[in-house]
């Protein structure tokens, strides 16, 4: 069975109280998870991530809270090491980190982190979390991390995770269809990435792609893919129900009997995210392309879109859950019209 569950943005301009009052009617409404983006200095309204999951942590009991994704060469490997674990515990076990390596060269600057080698950096501290997470003592010397306790040479970083051996770590990306927009400095070109298949065959327990980009049918591709590099490559034997495939769809969706009027929502909510003609938060896909993947409109013509992602899992049984930013700075009102309208018609 194919999960849903929902996203807010970290900021958009919808207050505090407002993203925890969401997060607990998910909760109370019985669905599978809350999740929330990340990014650390780009020029848009926004709270600290982590933080803001550790706090929802304390209001619910029961929901898995993710991150898709958070963009982990932008931190010091022991800090982010202590901060997952120290949500592991708040949650009791209920944190999943999806991760990537972002888009934006400036936001890489203003952390002074050179854009280029994000990638190369993101694989040694794959390498260090699980040793710090795993690990009674570690020692770690490499190209851009170096991990040494004082006055000794090892670290030890305590408690562990809840979860064992470390909380799940999916990966985000992975395939892009060509419609899809980058920064000009970023590099990404369409298609499959072999270079992050391979990140995931080798490091991660799932993968976190995004709806504007694959189908049921990329889906499984992408799946055989992964598949074959951690056996070919790694010696890794990865099997469907051990593994995650949680894909989102982020701003796709606005429901409203008044197309023109759930337009006109939709559209408030992706200026807020928006600076210079450049949609700052999730991989810059044109509003026409988010309208073209998602609907904005009736109940039953929301739920006749998302109803064929929920048959993805016969094709791929790794395939776990569906996650739902609205386009909306009202959510919780989306979230009890999808409740009362939408969900009754999901097939």
């Amino acid at each position: 069975m194919v999960n849903i569950g929902f996203a807010l943005s970290v900021g958009s301009t919808i207050p505090w109280a407002t993203k925890l009052a969401f997060a607990e009617e998910v909760e109370k409404l019985g669905y599978d998870s809350f999740w929330l983006p990340h990014f650390i200095a780009r020029d848009v309204h926004a709270f600290d991530t982590l933080d803001s999951h550790c706090a929802i942590a304390a209001r619910t009991s029961r929901i898995k809270l993710g991150t898709g994704v958070f963009q982990i060469p932008l931190c010091q490997p022991v800090d982010l090491a202590r901060r997952v674990v120290t949500l592991d515990h708040v949650s009791n076990g209920r944190f999943i980190f999806g991760i990537g390596t972002g888009f934006v060269p400036a936001e890489y600057e203003m952390q002074g982190v050179p854009f280029e080698n994000r990638g190369k950096r993101a694989d040694e501290m794959l390498e260090v979390l699980k040793k710090l997470w795993t690990e009674d003592e570690v020692v770690f010397k490499g190209e851009y991390y170096t991990v040494k306790g004082f006055p000794r040479d090892t670290y030890c970083l305590e408690p562990k995770p809840i979860q064992k051996p470390h909380p799940p770590l999916l990966w985000g990306g992975g395939f892009w269809r060509p419609e899809k927009r980058w920064h000009e400095e970023a590099g990404i070109r369409s298609g499959w990435s072999q270079r992050i298949l391979r990140r995931i065959a080798k490091y991660c327990d799932g993968w976190a792609p995004d709806l504007d980009s694959v189908d049921g049918d990329i889906l499984a591709e992408g799946m055989v893919r992964i598949k074959e590099l951690a056996k070919k490559e790694f010696g890794r034997t990865i099997t469907d129900d051990k593994f995650d495939i949680s894909a989102n769809s982020y701003a796709s969706i606005n429901i409203d009997n008044d197309p023109k009027r759930a337009l006109e929502e939709a559209k408030r909510f992706y200026a807020t995210r928006e600076r210079k003609g450049f949609y700052l938060v999730q991989g810059n896909p044109p509003f026409e392309l988010l309208q073209q993947r998602g609907c904005f409109g009736p109940a039953d013509q929301v739920a006749e879109r998302i109803s064929p992602w929920l048959s993805w899992d016969k094709k791929v049984p790794a395939f776990k859950r569906v996650y739902i930013m609205f386009a909306s700075l009202d959510p919780i009102e989306q979230l009890r019209r999808f409740h009362a309208q939408v969900a009754p018609l999901l097939k």
